[in-house]
């Protein structure tokens, strides 16, 4: 008897142990495999799927960019269809007949910082020096170069044109990190040179975990030495893998948080493009005749080339120019700004500045003082989702998708809100021009019915 009462006293004592071990592990995410070690170490990793080529666009988008939850996927030698895949070498790029007068936008530091450290390369510069300066080229694609990539099949639908955002070019000798980042775009990557490795985590369903504190959206941890003491968040993430070969392209869903490694090819040289466009619950593909004569991507326009500091536009045919939605000015300002917290008072004398980096807002242009803090105040609340009286990381990627919002009634009531404020600028605007059309005094909107009904919102 004693001796099984001994033998159940030990086994509940193992038990206890077990336990608080157990506790210790949960309580200290810096004892779990990974920390201190690569991103995705010691985390479960499963490979991205493979298909050969590109669908049809509408089982792309019903399959993968419009299922719950999305999928990334790896299409086959998709990249491989344009003309790039073989005409995008040294001798290529360098002979070219305006390689001196085309530019490259080149960051230096193969290990991805985002400090602004950039710089402009001819394209023969760029050429000579890649393999043995410590840069790369992350740039918008020179004009004379749009003609040789094709806009992937999945895309060449009549009614895509008005959705494409923004093409990029990424362009070293290999051995290139990424930060760990999200893009508030559906995003295509085509590789033509070399190797890449991508570790992607699902969005939203790591949203609370994978912490993007810097307003351009992405983490400061480092990917090569991850501390778990302070992102804890990353202990419990699940990752996918896609290694992408030369002539392979991949999908990476709207706002999926990525990391990525380059590799060289024997030339010692890689280079991709991506493709962004918005997202779009209620798109649905029509009129997908465009043929790969027409698919070049110097055919059309893209809505934001230019816009997020990796180069400007070299044009097309529309240059008319165009008011930003007021939400795409405030994202291109947090992105400006890098910083991890904005208060309210910096965000007030910066929103009122003529040629600040919130002048396309234009509240600097109302007489009024007032009226201008008012304004700017009702931004500023409307910005900050959690109302705490700062703007920072936990504010700053405040476009969802919808069925989040729903999940979350403050994101729900700012987007609400920037709504609301952004058509009553609008309206104030509208009568400030009649007013000055009309030869009025603009200092305040006068008592007839609409301009009262204005200053009631106000």
């Amino acid at each position: 008897m004693a001796m099984a009462y001994n033998g159940f006293i030990l086994a509940l004592l193992a038990f206890v142990s077990c336990i608080s071990c157990e506790v210790s592990v949960l309580d200290d995410p810096t004892s779990l495999p990974g920390h201190l070690q690569p991103l995705g170490t010691g985390r479960p990793i499963t490979k991205v799927a493979e298909i050969p080529g590109f669908p049809e666009p509408d089982e792309f988008f019903k399959k993968y960019v419009k299922s719950n939850p999305k999928k990334a996927v790896i299409f086959k030698g998709g990249a491989k269809l344009s003309p790039a895949f073989q005409l995008w070498n040294d001798d290529y790029l360098k002979n070219h007949p305006e390689s001196e007068k085309m530019e490259f936008d080149v960051e230096v530091g193969k290990k991805e910082t985002r400090q602004g450290n950039m710089e402009k390369r001819s394209v023969k510069n760029f050429i000579e020096t890649f393999r043995k300066d410590d840069i790369y080229a992350v740039t918008d694609v020179p004009q004379q170069l749009r003609s040789q990539f094709l806009l992937p099949p999945v895309l060449r639908c009549g009614n895509i044109k008005s959705e494409l955002s923004m093409m990029l070019m990424w362009f070293s000798s290999g051995g290139t990190k990424s930060v760990l980042h999200q893009d508030s775009f559906e995003n295509i990557n085509c590789l033509f040179r070399g190797k890449k490795r991508l570790l992607i985590a699902e969005y939203p369903k790591y949203k609370k975990e994978v912490v993007i504190d810097r307003p351009n959206g992405y983490s400061s941890v480092d990917v090569d030495k991850v501390d778990f003491g302070k992102y804890p968040g990353l202990a419990k993430v699940d990752y996918y893998e896609a290694v992408m070969e030369e002539g392979d392209c991949l999908y990476i869903p709207f706002q999926w948080f990525h990391q990525v490694t380059s590799f060289p090819n024997a030339n010692e040289t890689n280079v991709a493009l991506n493709v962004w466009w918005y997202k779009n619950n209620s798109y649905t593909p029509q009129d997908c005749t465009i043929s790969a004569e027409e698919a070049t991507l110097d055919r059309f326009r893209f809505q934001d080339q230019g816009d997020i500091g990796y180069g400007k536009s070299d044009g097309g045919d529309d240059q008319s120019e165009e008011k930003q939605p007021y939400d795409v000015i405030f994202q291109e300002y947090f992105k400006v700004k890098n910083t991890g917290e904005i208060p309210y008072d910096e965000f007030v004398k910066d929103i009122q500045e003529p040629q600040g980096d919130l002048a396309d807002v234009g509240i600097h242009e109302i007489p009024n003082k007032k009226r201008r803090e008012k304004f700017a105040k009702l931004f500023f609340e409307a910005l900050d989702v959690n109302q705490d009286g700062i703007l920072d990381f936990n504010d700053y990627n405040y476009e969802e998708d919808s069925e989040d919002e729903s999940e979350d009634p403050k994101r729900s009531e700012a987007a609400k809100k920037m709504e609301k404020v952004s058509k009553t600028l609008d309206r104030y605007f509208e009568w400030l021009d009649k007013q000055s059309d009309e030869g009025t005094d603009t200092q305040e909107p006068k008592e007839d019915t609409s301009s009262k009904k204005l200053k009631e919102e106000l």
